[in-house]
C-alpha cells in the first residue's frame, strides 16, 4: 500500500483495486519506471488505463531511490491544445507549494520557473492521466526538465491507429517513451474480474459468455457486474452471441455494450441526470457534491447513489466520483434529445453550484479555481456561452475574478 505522505493526487485518485489480467503490463511499466524510463500508457476508452496507471503510482510510492521526491498524480481533462500547456504548468505547481509558478500568466515564463524550482527538489515520478494525444510530448518533456528532475507517465486515449501509420514527433508512440498499448481483457480474465465485482450473482457464467457481453472490456466489465447485482440477473444480455473477438472499431463495441448493460437499468430520472453530468460537469474527476446538486434540481435524492450503485460513477478519494470519458461521449447525444424546458432547469442548477462552489472555499480567485476544478468551470463557461446565456457565463467569470472573452 502507498505512503499517502509520497503521493499526491490534486482531484483524486483511482481507488486502486487488485488488477486482474494486468499483471504482465504492471511489471513492464515498474520496470521501466525503475530505470528512470518515460511511459505512455495509449488505448480506446473503457480500457482500463487509469486503473493501471494508479496501480503503477502506488507502486512507485515505494520506489524511495528512483523517486525520493515521491508520486504526484495529475488530471489533464482541461489540456486539450499545446496553448493549453500553461494551465498545466500552474496545475503542476499547485499541490508543490509553488505560488510564484501559478501566479505566472505567460506560459514561458511559467514552465522557465516551474522548471528552475523543479531543480530544487528531489526526482519524482509525474503522472499525467488523460493528456491529449495530439499534444507534443517531446514539448511537455522538455519544459519540465525531464528526463533530468522528474519521470513521466501519461495515459491518453488512442482509439484506433492504422497499421504501419507513422508516429508523428512527440505522438506517444515516438520510440523515446516505452509506449504501451492495452487491450481486451481475456475471456479467464474478464470472468474472473466480473466474479471480483460481482461475487455472488456469477455462478454458472461462462468466460465465452462473459466476452460475449462485455468484449472484455473492463468498463462493459464493471456495468455488466452492476447489472447483475441491481437486478439478480444469472445471464447477462448479449451473452448468447457469438464470442467475436472486439471489432476493430472498439468504441462501437463500447456502445453495444452500453446500450445492452447499462441504458436499459437506469430509471428515467437516473438517465437525465447522467446526460446532464455529461454535458454540464465536465471532467473524469468531479466534485460529488455537484452530482447531488443536479439530483436535488430534479428532485431524485436517491439518484445518484443508485448510478454510484449502476457503475456510471465510481468513488475517488477526496470526496471526488470519477465519470469515464468513454461514457460522457454515449451520454451526450441523450442530453440533446432531453425537452429544452430540462435542459435550461439543469443548466441554472449546474451554474448556481459552481457559482456556490468557487466562491465557498478561502483561495477560489484568479486561476487557482481554475487549477483544481478547471474541467467543471470551463465545461459550464463553453456551455452557458454555446446557447447564448452569455450573462451567466459573465457572472462566473467576475465571481471567479477570472478575464474571459464573452461571445
Amino acid at each position: 500500500m502507498s505512503d499517502p505522505l509520497r503521493l499526491l493526487a490534486l482531484t483524486g485518485l483511482p481507488v486502486v483495486h487488485p488488477l486482474i489480467g494486468r499483471r504482465e503490463a504492471l511489471l513492464t511499466v515498474s520496470s521501466a519506471l525503475k530505470k528512470l524510463q518515460d511511459v505512455v500508457i495509449s488505448g480506446p476508452g473503457g480500457i482500463g488505463k487509469s486503473a493501471l496507471a494508479a496501480a503503477c503510482a502506488d507502486a512507485a510510492s515505494d520506489m524511495t531511490a528512483e523517486f525520493p521526491g515521491g508520486v504526484l498524480w495529475v488530471t489533464c481533462d482541461h489540456i486539450m491544445e499545446q496553448e493549453d500547456l500553461g494551465e498545466l504548468w500552474a496545475t503542476i505547481s499547485r499541490p508543490l507549494i509553488l505560488d510564484g509558478v501559478a501566479a505566472e500568466t505567460d506560459p514561458v515564463r511559467a514552465s522557465q520557473r516551474l522548471r528552475l524550482a523543479l531543480t530544487q527538489r528531489p526526482r519524482m515520478l509525474l503522472i499525467l492521466d488523460h493528456l491529449e494525444v495530439t499534444l507534443d510530448l517531446h514539448a511537455v518533456r522538455a519544459a519540465l526538465g525531464v528526463p533530468t528532475y522528474m519521470t513521466l507517465l501519461i495515459t491518453a486515449r488512442q482509439d484506433e491507429v492504422a497499421p504501419g501509420h507513422p508516429a508523428a514527433p512527440g505522438h506517444p508512440a515516438d520510440a523515446s517513451f516505452m509506449h504501451l498499448t492495452l487491450g481486451a481483457l481475456k475471456a479467464a480474465d474478464a470472468l474472473a474480474l466480473l466474479r471480483q465485482l460481482a461475487p455472488t450473482a456469477t455462478d454458472g457464467l461462462a468466460p465465452r459468455e462473459v466476452i460475449a457481453a462485455t468484449r472484455g472490456i473492463p468498463l462493459a466489465i464493471r456495468w455488466a457486474a452492476a447489472h447483475m447485482r441491481r437486478t439478480g440477473a444469472l445471464k447477462l444480455p448479449g451473452a448468447d452471441q457469438p464470442a467475436a473477438p472486439m471489432p476493430r472499431d472498439p468504441t462501437r463495441a463500447l456502445a453495444r455494450c452500453f446500450a445492452t448493460l447499462l441504458w436499459p437499468d437506469l430509471a428515467p430520472v437516473e438517465r437525465t441526470l447522467a446526460a446532464a453530468l455529461a454535458a454540464l460537469v465536465q471532467g473524469t474527476s468531479l466534485p460529488t457534491a455537484a452530482v447531488t446538486a443536479l439530483a436535488a434540481a430534479l428532485d431524485a435524492p436517491d439518484a445518484a447513489p443508485n448510478m454510484i450503485a449502476a457503475g456510471v460513477l465510481q468513488p475517488l478519494s477526496a470526496d471526488r466520483l470519477a465519470f469515464n470519458a468513454a461514457e460522457r461521449a454515449l451520454l451526450l447525444p441523450h442530453w440533446e434529445a432531453l425537452p429544452m424546458a430540462t435542459r435550461d432547469h439543469l443548466l441554472d442548477a449546474a451554474i448556481a453550484f459552481w457559482l456556490d462552489y468557487a466562491t465557498a472555499r478561502p483561495g477560489y480567485t484568479g486561476t487557482e479555481a481554475l487549477e483544481y476544478d478547471a474541467a467543471g468551470i470551463y465545461g459550464i463557461l463553453d456551455t452557458a456561452l454555446a446557447i447564448g446565456r452569455d450573462a451567466e457565463a459573465r457572472t462566473i467569470a467576475q465571481q471567479i475574478d477570472y478575464t474571459i472573452a464573452a461571445r
